[in-house]
């Protein structure tokens, strides 16, 4: 039988005419199997399992620190590790991998080959049990982000974030006001010693509580336009006004910077790529000049009790530990908190040896337990690269730049005087994860989305070419 003959200029111009239901309806007809995109039910039922996992990231200090939960020697809540377990386990199960194995395949090569190391330092570790736990929680709550952002995508995972981050600060405001036990903080120690009366909310202590504040601001500052003006307005004055009562100077500082930065970036276009490597040589060339200045208050706290509020004997406890540890350290999460620690044969000052449980310097404390290698490919895989591929790829607008880019830098900030660079119960571990699997899946959904429109043209193209073809073959069952 002879086939009528149409260019395929016009058989395209035809196939883009088509509704796109139509388009889909008639892609499938001519698929073999069975489709694994998600029905809404189970769309539904993965985004309350994914709101449950994010509600007890944020509220486990509040729920896991006070009694019968609290554990202390470093041992953690059992409590909050159960509850861990069982929602990466209904987040997993929602996601319905029976389905569709490849959901499971998400963690990009860089990220798995930097948990890789963080579990081989186990081997090495002074307190391999404590390791080992440290690095299962970290484990997970990677995981499970990463396939979050993957099922839901970007939009609706903002949407998930902001609905979180928003009731989280109303929380700690109310908080504040009708529980003054838990929502202020009433003391201080060694470190910080003016945190009396600052306010904390939900949170573990004021320095947390700051940073949470600036990273809701940034999430309702940049990429937000298709909210209401009003309720974005509302929740970036509850965050400021919390972040200002947290009285957190790093929080405060590094938040100016990162929106700063983010605000250059909403102006930053794909075709901007050329002048990159000329403004990264200077950047570098400025950092190797200043290096001095910069990190001289920090090189003269060593010596000052009082600089930083108390820091620098904790720095100094770790520096003397890298004079003969810096190329493996003490293995993932083992220099603090743990019935071995170094700590109680080097500091110099008794409540380091006694109270300090946290390093307060991400990169220290990273360096510490995993290394130099370790803490390199850390800074590489959560902060370099994330930053490069929004900067040089396409499929992300300035908007999302902006955003992601501003967390990346409010993180990176932080870490200068605490310690939250794959720490297994820092929150401002979870903004982090998310903002690096966000950079991932910016480029990921767009292929899917562009890919998904020319299969389903192609679709359309296929029958407007054969009309005859498909007619014989939907008789026999379709194709073989």
């Amino acid at each position: 039988m002879a086939e009528r003959m149409i260019h395929p200029e016009s058989a395209t111009q035809h196939a883009a005419s088509i509704p796109t239901g139509s388009l889909r309806r008639s892609q499938l007809a001519f698929s073999k199997g069975k489709v694994a995109t998600p029905s809404g039910r189970e769309q539904r039922q993965f985004f309350v399992a994914s709101a449950l996992f994010i509600g007890l990231r944020i509220g486990e200090k509040i729920i896991f620190t006070q009694e019968p939960f609290h554990m202390e020697g470093g041992q953690g809540s059992q409590a909050y590790q159960v509850s861990l377990l069982f929602s990466c386990f209904i987040v997993l199960a929602a996601a319905r991998p029976w389905n569709n194995i490849r959901r499971l395949m998400i963690l990009p090569i860089s990220v798995a080959a930097t948990l890789l190391w963080c579990w081989v330092s186990v081997s090495w570790s002074i307190s391999p049990a404590t390791s080992l736990r440290r690095i299962v929680q970290v484990t997970l709550s990677a995981y499970i982000i990463f396939l979050i952002v993957r099922q839901l995508g970007y939009a609706r995972t903002l949407s998930l974030l902001r609905w979180s981050f928003a009731l989280a600060i109303a929380a700690s405001l109310l908080t504040i006001l009708i529980v003054p036990s838990i929502g202020v903080q009433e003391a201080g120690g060694e470190v910080d010693a003016g945190a009396a009366n600052t306010w904390r909310g939900i949170f573990i202590d004021k320095n947390v509580a700051g940073a949470f504040a600036a990273a809701t601001i940034s999430l309702f500052v940049f990429d937000a336009r298709q909210l209401p003006w009003k309720s974005r307005l509302g929740v970036i004055l509850m965050a400021s006004i919390f972040l200002v009562g947290t009285a957190s100077k790093t929080a405060f500082g590094v938040e100016v910077i990162a929106l700063a930065v983010g605000l250059v970036l909403t102006r930053y276009r794909l075709r901007y790529r050329p002048i990159l490597i000329p403004l990264l040589l200077l950047a570098v060339v400025a950092v190797v000049l200043g290096w001095s200045a910069f990190i001289e208050p920090f090189r003269a706290a060593l010596y000052d009790p009082n600089a930083f509020t108390g820091r620098g004997p904790i720095w100094a406890t770790l520096l003397r530990y890298l004079e003969q540890h810096w190329l493996l350290g003490a293995g993932f999460g083992s220099f603090w908190g743990v019935a071995d620690s170094p700590a109680l044969q080097i500091a110099d000052v008794a409540w380091v040896r006694d109270k300090v449980r946290i390093g307060h310097n991400g990169y220290l404390d990273l360096w510490v337990t995993i290394g130099l290698p370790g803490l390199l490919l850390a800074i590489l895989t959560f902060l370099v690269l994330p930053i490069a591929r929004l900067l040089l790829r396409a499929g992300a607008t300035p908007g999302q730049i902006a955003l992601i880019s501003s967390w990346l830098v409010l993180v990176a900030g932080q870490n200068f005087t605490e310690s939250s660079l794959l720490h297994e119960k820092s929150l401002i571990t979870v903004v982090l994860l998310f903002a690096v699997a966000l950079s991932k899946n910016l480029k990921a959904s767009e292929m899917r989305v562009t890919a998904r429109r020319v299969g389903d043209r192609m679709a359309a193209a296929s029958l407007t070419l054969r009309p005859s073809y498909g007619a014989a073959n939907s008789a026999s069952g379709g194709i073989r």
